[in-house]
């Protein structure tokens, strides 16, 4: 006899860990969706504050948790920490740990994490930024924040790397970036004004700051506001060597090679 398994499901292999493989993917809508249609309804939504809402409001149907963050915050080595820690704890394999955030992984019991650049700030001036968050009154939300003199730099270098004639490219100096009225300091402001003003918007709120990612990883999330986003989960004493050695596989040299494998999956 036959036995089905149920929609998200897969077979345990030998070693009786789930192969994220067998679970990951597009669902059949985003599939049917042509990817110039995908993109030019991101385009849209950045600009025009209706398509915005809707957008935030279907992206929620398919993720329990949204990651947010301007650009060069870190995400990338953040989600790499992310999707090993889902990983092992959910005894699954796979070697492209990004899928994890980019809501690709249906299994039963696992998180559905997207990451998004939200509104798309850096390529708006500050009076543009959407302020309005009221799409995400039913979701989840963890936002990450970095120094915003470090992000600017970064930022800088990133976009002074790209071919001239490239979108976003840049080929003034960094003080010209600083005053830049799109994408620069005012603009990271006040993103990070906004999501302060609309921290109580979303059902639950989590703050992690960058650099306390690095000076004490199994303690940087432990805030006042930790527990609306974990909800039931207790901080016990193994939990530091758990994200120690997420944050020894992600830094450094799998934070790169999961950086390339995954780009395609960092889209939102």
């Amino acid at each position: 006899m036959v036995r089905h398994r149920a929609p998200g499901t897969s077979r345990a292999s030998s070693s009786g860990s789930r192969d994220d493989g067998a679970m990951t993917g597009k669902s059949s809508l985003e599939k049917r969706v042509p990817q110039a249609a995908k993109d030019r309804f991101a385009r849209l939504a950045e600009h025009n504050r209706l398509v915005y809402s809707l957008k935030i409001r279907w992206l929620a149907r398919r993720a329990d948790v949204f990651l947010v963050s301007f650009p060069k915050t870190g995400r990338t080595w953040l989600r790499v920490m992310m999707g090993r820690a889902l990983q092992r704890h959910h005894g699954m394999k796979g070697r492209n740990l990004l899928r994890y955030t980019a809501a690709r992984v249906r299994a039963p019991g696992v998180p559905r994490v997207l990451a998004t650049h939200d509104d798309s700030p850096q390529a708006k001036a500050a009076h543009q930024v959407f302020a309005a968050k009221r799409a995400y009154r039913r979701s989840r939300v963890i936002f990450l924040v970095r120094d915003p003199r470090d992000v600017i730099v970064s930022l800088y270098h990133h976009r002074s790397s790209w071919h001239r004639g490239e979108e976003m490219a840049y080929d003034g100096t960094l003080g010209e970036f600083l005053e830049e009225e799109v994408g620069g300091l005012e603009s990271l402001l006040r993103f990070y004004e906004v999501w302060d003003d609309a921290r109580d918007v979303p059902e639950g709120f989590l703050l992690v700051r960058y650099e306390d990612l690095h000076s004490d990883p199994a303690r940087a999330p432990a805030r006042p506001r930790l527990r609306r986003c974990r909800r039931g989960e207790r901080r016990g004493d193994r939990r530091g060597g758990r994200v120690r050695g997420v944050r020894e596989h992600a830094a450094p040299r799998g934070e790169r090679g999961s950086q390339d494998e995954g780009a395609a999956g960092a889209r939102p």
